[in-house]
């Protein structure tokens, strides 16, 4: 039996208690005296009250390498460690049982008992929560067998917090202490695939934040694909161990935690399968100002954010102010080092970035994109808001359209100096070179395919706008597509089906407005009592309007098609140079002009709309293209944020008074009050601007695309129906955000325009009644969302839009083309806007003297004058001994026309063959 003198106490090493819970998890403890030296306490790390009692216990203590004593009775452990025990014979038992151990030799006070509770770990998955802010993924479902992650996906992260150990080890409070000798180590593996051993397991990468007190561990879980080829099931639960070693002088503690992942198999079988692919498509309305993606999911069809809950603006009541599956089409990089390096097409995983959030700073932060990126346009005024707007790119649909007029796009990243020239081609990019509509669809499609939804998406529907040229279209189409397969696992990415066809598609085939037309027909425009209906869709977006008529009626045996109802296509229209954000930045440019010697005598430069002729005066401050000039595009969005966004955003009537609408900037009716940049960019501080009229301004532009909206309807339903079209007859809805404008449906419900007609705007009365935690956002169906929701359901009906075609692959023609009148200067249009004849037209005589064309057009309305541009085309061939000055015009595409010169007499036949050399491409 042992003595109980110092030297004795001294004598024990290393102890360790190994415990289960009842839900099966097993935790170990261990605490060792370092250089063969004896521990001088033990400590117990845990309250005797506060630790519940285990399923299995084993306490372990070595006096030597090869002395050791166990006790694997947890009332017997605590009679030793605390020598308390309620029933008087256990104690005589117990007594008895310890005279005979190790554990004579040990005073009471050897053992250091705690106030709380074990240590617990809790570990969850939060690669979604730094990429978009999403909530992480907990242990139970990282667990679970309708969940778990999915392996040869990339990079994933964990993030293991231990509470309550920081306060065991160094005590709380003013009591707090922590040596400068100690040093804590981290180790994750895993060991077991399925209960089994794996034959060598490994280490998992692992870092320490001394901010959050959190571990963060690295999962390449392209290695697991690897470790399950073997197994039968699709999926395998790994079991390792995160494991802490805190070491101090003289000894050390060691505390080791399970953890347990079931990771999915993401290969494919001999037919192209695997039961995470859902064969659902999934429809993308890919917007200027903001992008909408649905699918169809267990019979309902839902929306997808890129925008986590902590990223949204909240009112008084902790509703969400935006709709956050209306995403925002931007992007803001912070960090292009770090995102490059994630982004090059040298990286084949899945790229992981991090982006700005509450709690992540913006030197932390690699991009950002959402409703916190249009909140920075709050900031433009200031200094760093000036710096985050250099960052921001904005309005990612038009890129390709500027890029082919020779508009060159940059973008400024927060960190750093350096300067991102803008691709909307892949193989361009590079260190230098960015495409950020693949960068927005490789968002999109980690949004899409979530491990938390469980699915993998490999169908992508894509609308597109009418006016955009097929050039503009493909480079759209190419640069998401290649965004949304880098978003998913390589298996996936590159899997075929048994026919060697791949199994993942991206296709661009309806236009958007057509797209809407099945998020009402057949809900808010259905068939009773008529056989048939005429509807028309005013599309006003971010970017675009777009115009579609039609009718819904119910299919005959002479359509010979399956569907039990037919919508036909009677007419497309629209202006790519109107939208919402065109229109508030027109707004800006007219108080800037308005301004014009505040403007000239502060020397305050000012990016000009697109659409607008360069005015005269202004002393070369006027830049022609926005997003060239730091300076002026910073005046254009102050100018749009301050005065023009407001405006056009205000609900109520103004009546004359814009302090309803400005607030504190506006100190009387009439002025607003602002800071701008001169060209030397310096701050022009507490300029005056007049604002009077700006409101009518607004409202006439709007009325003109009305006015627009209306002709080409009557054109449309006209050339169907003859004298017996009449408006009232028309069924007329309302899509697109910027369709909310106020002066929208107050125009159309004006005598002159629609009077009777019914005006609806797409989803009223269909929407569910929102419930208080706002999830019904995810199913509703408004203005913005009818694009995204309506192609899942275009299907259902047969789309017969023959009428609006040149041919099987081209829509109709996307402009009005003529000439001034040399009698009366009255424009002649030669070939009208839709037109789908490929016919030859006579024009007017070319310019003889400079041997080229004298034509004007515009998408546009021709009421609109001074949306008309030149087309002054150099006639190569022209021969004057031949005669022939009168110009021929006939179609070859939705925005190319071809030449021949003729005679008032004689012209070119129809059938004659296409010149290339005579092509003329509008823009």
């Amino acid at each position: 039996m042992m003595s109980s003198t110092e030297n004795d106490v001294r004598r024990i090493m290393k102890v360790q208690l190994r415990f289960k819970a009842k839900s099966g998890e097993e935790n170990v403890y261990e605490q060792e005296g370092l250089q063969s030296k004896p521990l001088e306490k033990i400590m117990i790390p845990f309250s005797l009250n506060a630790f519940n009692e285990p399923e299995e216990f084993q306490f372990v203590v070595w006096e030597s390498q090869v002395s050791q004593e166990t006790i694997s009775d947890y009332d017997y452990f605590k009679y030793i460690v605390s020598n308390d025990v309620d029933d008087e014979t256990k104690a005589k038992e117990y007594e008895m049982q310890k005279r005979n151990s190790i554990f004579a030799a040990l005073p009471e006070e050897y053992f250091e008992l705690q106030e709380n509770d074990f240590p617990k770990m809790n570990y969850c998955d939060i690669t979604e929560q730094e990429m978009f802010g999403y909530d992480s993924i907990p242990a139970n479902t990282l667990l679970s067998e309708n969940v778990g992650l999915w392996a040869d996906s990339g990079l994933r992260k964990l993030e293991i917090n231990i509470n309550g150990l920081d306060e065991q080890l160094h005590g709380a409070g003013a009591q707090r202490k922590v040596g400068s000798d100690e040093k804590i180590k981290a180790a994750f593996y895993w060991d077991k695939i399925e209960g089994e051993d794996i034959p060598k397991h490994f280490e998992e990468k692992i870092r320490y934040n001394e901010a959050t007190h959190a571990y963060y561990v690295f999962l390449n879980t392209n290695k697991y694909g690897a470790l399950m080829q073997n197994q039968n099931t699709v999926y395998c639960k790994f079991q390792g161990r995160f494991t802490l070693h805190v070491s101090r002088r003289d000894y050390k503690y060691v505390y080791s935690y399970p953890v347990e992942i079931c990771f999915y198999k993401t290969g494919l079988n001999e037919k192209g399968k695997n039961k995470l692919i859902d064969n659902n498509p999934v429809s993308i309305d890919f917007g200027t100002s903001s992008t909408c993606a649905a699918v169809k999911a267990d019979g309902r069809a839902k929306l997808f954010t890129l925008s986590g809950n902590g990223k949204l603006e909240r009112d008084a009541d902790n509703k969400a102010v935006d709709n956050k599956y209306e995403n925002p089409t931007n992007v803001l990089i912070y960090n292009w080092d770090e995102l490059y390096k994630q982004w090059s097409q040298d990286n084949h995983n899945m790229p992981y970035f991090v982006t700005k959030s509450d709690s992540v700073d913006v030197d932390c932060a690699d991009y950002d994109s959402g409703y916190t990126v249009q909140d920075v346009f709050q900031e433009v005024d200031e200094e760093d808001g000036r710096r985050k707007m250099r960052a921001i790119l904005t309005q990612l649909k038009m890129i390709p359209y500027l890029l082919q007029r020779d508009v060159e796009k940059k973008v400024y990243p927060y960190k750093g100096e350096t300067v991102i020239k803008i691709t909307d081609s892949i193989d361009e990019e590079s260190d230098s070179k960015f495409n950020p509509i693949a960068f927005y669809g490789y968002l999109l499609g980690r949004a899409i395919n979530n491990p938390s939804g469980h699915r993998i998406y490999t169908k992508y529907n894509i609308t597109c706008p009418v006016k955009f040229d097929n050039e503009v279209k493909e480079k759209i189409r190419t640069s998401l597509e290649y965004g949304l397969m880098r978003a998913l696992p390589k298996n996936i990415r590159k899997g075929v089906n048994q026919k060697g066809k791949s199994i993942v598609s991206v296709k661009m085939e309806n236009s958007e407005p057509v797209a809407c037309i099945g998020a009402f027909v057949g809900k808010q425009l259905k068939l009773a009592a008529n056989t048939a209906e005429k509807f028309a869709v005013y599309d006003l977006g971010g970017g675009t309007m777009d115009f579609v008529y039609g009718v819904f009626r119910e299919a005959g045996e002479e359509d010979n098609v399956e569907q039990d109802a037919v919508i036909e296509i009677l007419g497309l229209g629209g202006d790519s140079s109107i939208g919402g954000e065109k229109l508030i930045h027109k707004l800006a440019y007219k108080i800037y002009k308005d301004n014009r010697e505040k403007i000239e005598e502060n020397k305050i430069p000012f990016a000009l709309p697109d659409g607008e002729l360069k005015p005269d005066g202004f002393d070369g401050l006027i830049r022609e293209n926005y997003g060239a000039d730091d300076i002026a595009d910073a005046n254009v969005n102050i100018l749009k944020e301050k005065i023009a966004g407001r405006l056009f955003k205000y609900s109520d009537d103004i009546d004359n008074n814009m302090q309803n609408v400005l607030g504190e900037i506006a100190p009387d009716a009439s002025s607003a009050i602002v800071t701008l940049k001169n060209v030397d960019n310096e701050e022009v501080s507490d300029l005056e601007l007049e604002v009077t009229g700006i409101d009518d301004f607004l409202e006439d532009k709007i009325k003109e695309t009305v006015v627009n909206f209306a002709q080409e309807m009557d054109a449309a339903f006209t050339k169907e129906f003859g004298k017996d079209y009449r408006r009232e007859d028309v069924h007329i809805f309302l899509a697109g955000n910027a369709s909310k404008q106020r002066y929208v449906l107050e125009t159309m419900q004006q005598e002159e325009f629609f009077n009777g007609a019914d005006i609806q705007r797409i989803g009223k009365g269909t929407d569910e009644e929102e419930n208080d935690d706002g999830l019904s956002a995810e199913y509703k169906i408004n203005e913005k969302t009818a694009v995204a929701f309506g192609q899942l359901d275009l299907s259902k009906y047969y789309v017969d839009d023959s009428r609006i075609k040149i041919n099987a692959d081209l829509p109709p023609f996307q402009f009005h083309v003529g000439y001034r009148d040399s009698k009366n200067d009255e424009f002649v249009c030669v070939i009208a806007k839709n037109a789908t004849s490929q016919d030859w037209v006579m024009a007017n005589p070319i310019d003889t003297d400079n041997e080229c064309t004298q034509l004007e057009y515009t998408g546009s309305s021709v009421e609109q004058r001074d949306s008309f541009k030149p087309l002054q085309h150099d006639i190569d061939d022209y021969d004057e001994d031949d005669g022939k000055s009168r110009l021929y015009l006939r179609i070859n595409s939705e925005d190319t026309l071809e030449y021949r010169l003729g005679t008032k007499k004689e012209g070119p036949q129809n059938d004659e063959a296409v010149d290339e050399s005579k092509l003329i491409k509008l823009k």
